[in-house]
């Protein structure tokens, strides 16, 4: 027996459109990660890391580095 699989336009554009979107999410947490980092900030957080030697952020608790 053969069976037919239909799909129909809306469901692919809706599929596209997730499957972009986050991939456009996950390409700009990134860039904002290296951009906290360039400017002395936590990558996690944003937190202010200026004088901090300790290598862990008092905010988040997350590492520094």
């Amino acid at each position: 027996m053969q069976r037919l699989l239909t799909v129909s336009a809306f469901a692919l554009f809706v599929l596209a459109a997730v499957w972009g979107i986050a991939r456009d999410m996950k390409s700009l947490a990134e860039g904002r990660r290296t951009w906290r980092k360039e400017y002395g900030l936590c990558p996690a957080c944003g937190y202010d890391l200026t004088g901090n030697v300790s290598g862990t952020c008092p905010e988040c608790g997350g590492k520094v580095g």
